[in-house]
């Protein structure tokens, strides 16, 4: 459930109508059974202003059951990409990267934004745009939705920008 605040104390329920609950969807119900965040694009239409993003991460031994012979990562579903690029803040160590992947939501990569296709990102990045070998958008119109797959190796995100 999605609830809002000014200060931390007075709290407000937004009906997102996202998720009904009975005859109503008149809620603040946005997904159930997963992790996920929410966000208010200031930019977004009325009826398309609030976003939800949910995660899985896989451990090793549940991974090497459900996807045998892939490398782990971690996963974000984007019920509307909000943009039609990615920049992203992150580290790495000396000999870590980051690897991005864009599924759509029957989880097959989009043409050319794989694993395979990625621009490693390496270092200390401040909103360095998220590119692979012949593409720096999402393959994805804004609005559509997507999954982000992040392959983190000795490496931290701290956040994304869409644009």
């Amino acid at each position: 459930m999605y609830y809002e605040s000014q200060d931390g104390k007075f709290w407000t329920r937004p009906s997102l109508g996202v998720r009904g609950y009975g005859a109503t969807k008149d809620t603040n119900i946005l997904m159930e059974g997963a992790p996920q965040s929410v966000f208010v694009d200031p930019h977004g239409d009325a009826d398309e202003r609030y976003k939800a993003v949910w995660h899985a991460d896989y451990d090793l031994d549940t991974f090497a059951a459900d996807w045998k012979g892939q490398k782990p990562y971690t996963q974000m579903a984007l019920e509307t990409a909000p943009g039609t690029k990615l920049f992203i803040n992150a580290v790495t160590q000396l000999a870590g990267h980051i690897l991005v992947e864009v599924a759509d939501y029957n989880r097959n990569a989009l043409p050319g934004r794989s694993f395979d296709d990625a621009i490693p990102i390496r270092g200390d990045s401040y909103l360095t745009q998220v590119t692979w070998k012949n593409a720096t958008d999402l393959g994805v119109e804004k609005g559509t939705p997507v999954m982000l797959r992040f392959r983190l190796d000795h490496a931290k995100i701290y956040f994304l920008e869409f644009r």
